[in-house]
């Protein structure tokens, strides 16, 4: 498949198409993924040098998004040395998660288990995340027993199930942490639901609460502070789109409404407002990637493909190809982005739509916390 690349390319390029617009796109994307697979020597190195950074996992997550094939040699070198690292950030453990959830979330289960449990034991006590712990993580923790009579959060064990529900086993990390890391937390924590595991309700009202907490009176989110006490920290673009979607995924699998909850709409008006596709909303050119990423996934998952008359994927698409290099990458020379490889994966994900929504929520759990509403 690899090697069909270049072909495949050429024949979404000939004129005539019946969509010449998506022809661009995968084309682009396709280019993007080869360029991709020539680095993936440099990544390792780097891997093996900072096992902290989670460019590896990023990396293998946006070529098996792809369907870059499993077996081949380039995916299974770069598998194999994802499989090795313990996650010693929340940022790798989100993106492991994600990861294997999109290989095969059986044949990874043991791993699954190991990125939840690092997520649970780092979540802060006022429900954020922040970039790392102090606690170590088992390689293969063993099957956590489920309470009696506890509340889960995720979707609905059938009675012949034995649910495998992560609960806490170290102390609490710290008193808070950022918004960054906690968005992370987020994905990575819908795709160990989405593959089977549970999670205790209050961990999951607990993240649900900070964002609730956190969102500014414009209705935007900023980096770190609740609401006003920090006046330096203003709302952005990438915060606010991914507060939007992380909201969404809290009240799904704490089995409540999202698209019509006033936190929800609110941060959807504010994005709507200060729409741009060109800069990431009260940053630039900062962190402009993971703000289209981040938009992407809020549309999909509240099922909005525009903002009043803008069409952000048809934009966002529009401004990707234009930014991309003659061989396949998106530089970061003119837009302040340190790391290529994470631009260019960015890119990829953002072109091909890899955000999933959610279906409607197919249960009530026990009454929500008064002050969760």
């Amino acid at each position: 498949m690899l090697k069909m690349l270049p072909a495949l390319m050429l024949v979404l390029s000939q004129p005539g198409s019946p969509d010449q617009e998506q022809t661009r796109i995968v084309a682009a994307a396709a280019k993007g993924v080869e360029w991709l697979l020539t680095q993936r020597s440099e990544i390792l190195k780097a891997a093996a040098a900072d096992s902290r950074s989670g460019g590896l996992e990023l990396l293998v997550w946006t070529l098996a998004s792809q369907g870059v094939p499993e077996s081949s040699r380039e995916m299974s070198e770069l598998i194999e040395a994802m499989t090795r690292r313990s996650p010693e950030t929340t940022r790798v453990a989100s993106l492991q998660a994600l990861t294997y959830r999109k290989l095969d979330p059986v044949r990874y289960s043991s791993e699954l288990v190991r990125c939840a449990q690092y997520l649970v034991d780092a979540q802060c006590e006022n429900g954020q995340w922040g970039e790392s712990r102090a606690h170590s993580v088992e390689r293969h923790p063993g099957k956590p027993p489920r309470r009696a009579g506890q509340a889960l959060g995720g979707r609905s064990p059938s009675a012949k199930e034995d649910p495998v529900v992560i609960v806490r086993r170290a102390p609490q990390a710290a008193k808070s942490g950022d918004n960054s890391n906690s968005l992370a937390a987020a994905f990575g924590l819908r795709a160990c639901m989405e593959s089977g595991l549970f999670f205790e309700r209050e961990m999951l009202v607990r993240a649900r609460m900070w964002w609730n907490r956190s969102q500014r009176t414009d209705g935007g989110w900023g980096a770190e502070r609740e609401r006003e006490e920090d006046t330096e920290d203003t709302s952005t673009g990438d915060m606010t789109a991914g507060a939007v979607a992380a909201t969404c995924i809290y009240k799904h699998f704490l089995g409540e409404d999202y698209a019509r909850n006033p936190s929800v709409l609110r941060g959807w008006a504010w994005l709507r407002k200060e729409y741009s596709i060109k800069e990431n909303p009260g940053l630039g050119n900062v962190a402009h990637f993971s703000y289209l990423l981040s938009l992407e996934r809020a549309g999909i998952l509240l099922g909005k493909e525009a903002l009043e008359e803008h069409s952000w994927y048809s934009e966002g698409c529009e401004f990707l190809i234009g930014k991309q290099e003659s061989d396949g990458r998106w530089n970061a020379r003119d837009l302040r982005v340190r790391d290529v490889c994470e631009n260019t994966c960015t890119a990829v994900l953002f072109l091909m739509r890899d955000a999933d929504p959610l279906p409607p929520p197919v249960r009530l759990p026990a009454p929500p916390h008064p002050e969760e509403k």
